[in-house]
């Protein structure tokens, strides 16, 4: 069972492909608790390769090192996962309050019927 985890958590899961072909543990940032599960978002260290379009819905955290990660990291915002809580996440830290704020911002202009403040 995973301690609690809290919106703007980062932690490592293990991701199941969309295709479900497998899967791999990857860094995830806690969008929010929905009582039997988490619906967080994929971090990722791969930008530069992707086309335009998916470089458009990933999100730089500028703070990176301080919320935890190895490596300069984007949020991958183009679908939510579904985690279920009786899955292994391991904390590894929390996106700082400028990146916060930040994607937040960017969640409002990429989705604004889907955001609550």
């Amino acid at each position: 069972m995973t301690a609690s985890m809290k919106k703007n958590d980062v932690g490592l899961a293990y991701v199941e492909f969309d295709d479900g072909s497998g899967g791999k543990r990857r860094p995830v940032l806690i969008v929010e608790d929905r009582g039997s599960y988490y619906a967080t978002f994929s971090i990722t260290t791969k930008f530069s390769s992707k086309s335009k379009r998916i470089q458009s819905i990933y999100f730089e955290i500028h703070e990176w090192a301080a919320s935890g990660l190895r490596r300069p990291s984007w949020i991958d915002v183009g679908h939510v996962v579904r985690l279920e809580k009786t899955i292994k996440i391991q904390y590894i830290g929390k996106l700082q309050i400028n990146d916060a704020q930040r994607f937040l911002k960017f969640l409002k202009e990429h989705y604004p019927n889907n955001i609550e403040s």
